[in-house]
């Protein structure tokens, strides 16, 4: 099996259809099994708007000079990239919905089908792609919903070769908003660098950002172990619907982060004429970055679990008490039950002198009662030295 066929039965592996897919789409997609690598691109289902308008921003760069356009033309994007004769390209195309255009700005570029469709498909798995002529990588920008304050993430790819770069992004959400500004700057490190540094510019804001929510959703998570170790066992400060919440955004931000802390890992050992030496130190603080999200994803989960596991036991520890207490005033009544139905026979006392005693007593009745009282008293006393009430 050659190398291409052995990627493309990855690929088709990838557009998984979900809960709330109809049998027509799935039938369509069963369908599409087994076309030519490049050609099984995937439907787009996106968190994001999926009416984004596609256009291409171009920035050609160098220590000195900076030209920015904007455009929705694949092939004015080409003609733009072949007028930056001795200048760095960047290419940033927001929104990946129109096939069409994608499709062309790869043929006008020549990208490879795989990687078309890689772009194409937003359910990728982050990872990087290395070769001589070009690097490829795939990942998640993670950012936090207006409406609902979860974690939402859209993904980025990025197409890296000498002196050109181009990245995809789902829409328009200014996600690169300050390395942009750091491009305005005349001479400094990112417009001297050319497209090699830009990259891991791009790719460092993407593990800043998931850098930042983790830490965030760490501590949300450590203030909820504080309030349930902090209140008394009768209490339920949090509700164990906001635990799994709670764990079902970590298990997302998992999906994420270690996928990307992989991917970083082996943009920093595998080895390219694409990427600057110099870039290793940079790689390097970058890893740190990407294991440090992973390992603050897999603490946020680890104490998720251990909550569910204190909030179940509990749950059982507030059972358990309960039914202890019933059983102890199950234990008192009995003795008293038997009595009280013992005397409540009414065998006639006239008939025999070993006929219910008392029952003819003055005192009978009070007398009774009051050994009933000091033997459930007794029980009580008993079982508070037993610590079983």
């Amino acid at each position: 099996m050659g190398k291409e066929e052995s990627i493309a039965g990855k690929k088709k592996a990838h557009n998984r259809p979900s809960a709330g897919k109809s049998r027509a789409e799935l039938h369509e997609r069963l369908e599409r099994a087994g076309l030519p690598p490049g050609e099984d691109l995937p439907t787009i289902d996106s968190a994001f708007d999926r009416q984004c308008h596609t256009v291409f921003d171009v920035r050609r760069f160098s220590a000195n000079e900076l030209r920015e356009d904007r455009t929705d033309d694949p092939f004015e994007t080409k003609k733009l990239l072949e007028d930056s004769e001795g200048m760095a390209t960047w290419i940033h195309v927001s929104g990946v919905h129109a096939v069409e255009k994608l499709q062309k700005l790869g043929e006008l570029l020549d990208l490879h089908p795989l990687t078309v469709e890689d772009v194409m498909n937003l359910w990728a798995r982050p990872r990087v792609d290395i070769n001589k002529k070009e690097l490829f990588f795939t990942g998640k920008a993670v950012n936090i919903d207006s409406e609902t304050s979860h974690p939402k993430s859209q993904q980025i790819s990025i197409v890296l070769r000498e002196d050109l770069l181009v990245s995809f992004s789902e829409n328009e959400e200014e996600l690169f908003r300050s390395v942009i500004a750091r491009l305005q700057i005349p001479n400094s490190r990112i417009r001297s660098s050319g497209a090699s540094f830009l990259a891991y510019s791009l790719i460092d804001t993407l593990v800043d950002r998931l850098l930042i929510l983790t830490e965030a959703v760490e501590e949300i998570v450590v203030d909820m172990e504080e309030q349930m170790l902090g209140e008394s066992a009768t209490d339920d400060p949090i509700p164990i619907g906001e635990i799994y919440r709670r764990k079902r955004q970590v298990l997302r931000l998992n999906r994420i982060a270690f996928p990307l802390r992989d991917a970083i890992h082996d943009l920093h050992d595998l080895s390219s004429e694409i990427l600057d030496s110099s870039l290793g130190i940079y790689l390097r603080d970058l890893l740190d970055h990407a294991r440090r999200a992973a390992e603050r994803v897999e603490h946020a989960r680890g104490m998720l679990h251990d909550l569910q596991d204190f909030h179940s036991a509990r749950q059982d520890n507030r059972i358990n008490r309960t039914m202890q207490l019933l059983t102890v005033i199950g234990t008192i009544f009995v003795p008293l039950t038997f009595v009280a139905g013992v005397y409540g026979m009414n065998f006639n006392p006239q008939t025999s002198p070993w006929n219910m005693p008392l029952l003819d007593n003055y005192w009978g009745y009070p007398i009774c009662m009051a050994g009933m009282f000091l033997f459930a008293i007794a029980m009580v006393i008993y079982f508070r030295k037993k610590k079983w009430l």
